[in-house]
C-alpha cells in the first residue's frame, strides 16, 4: 500500500512502492477527496518508485478523477521515471487547471520543495 503523508494542511503526498491497480487508485482518490472536503483546494505529491507501474485502467481512472476535480487542485507534483507518464503530461493543460510538474525520481527533494510553496 502507498505511504501517505502531509506537508501542510492543504498538501497530501503519496509514495507508491507497488504497482498501481484500480483498487489502489480508488483508495488514493478517497484520501484526496477527504483532504479536499476539509481544506478546499489541495496540492498533491505523487511519487512512483523505480520499477513500479500503473495499470492502464488505474491511469484512466485517475485522469477522469483529475478532470472532475480540476478546480480543486492548486499544484500536482509527479515524481516518476516512467517515460509514457512524462509523455502523457504534455496534455495536462487541456485536462487540469492546476499547475502540474513532472520530476524524475532523483529530483524528489526538488519536487517536495516545489509542492510545499
Amino acid at each position: 500500500m502507498p505511504q501517505t503523508f502531509s506537508l501542510a494542511d492543504n498538501v497530501i503526498g503519496f509514495i507508491i512502492d507497488s504497482n498501481v491497480d484500480e483498487e489502489i487508485a480508488e483508495s488514493l482518490q478517497q484520501e484526496v477527496l477527504q483532504k479536499m472536503q476539509k481544506y478546499g483546494k489541495v496540492n498533491l505529491f505523487l511519487e512512483i518508485r523505480k520499477g513500479k507501474e500503473i495499470s492502464t485502467k488505474a491511469f484512466l481512472k485517475n485522469v477522469l478523477f483529475n478532470i472532475r476535480h480540476s478546480g480543486d487542485f492548486h499544484k500536482i507534483a509527479i515524481v516518476s521515471d516512467l517515460k509514457w507518464l512524462k509523455g502523457a503530461m504534455s496534455f495536462k493543460d487541456i485536462l487540469v487547471a492546476a499547475e502540474i510538474q513532472n520530476f524524475p525520481n532523483n529530483e524528489r527533494l526538488t519536487a517536495l520543495s516545489w509542492i510545499s510553496q
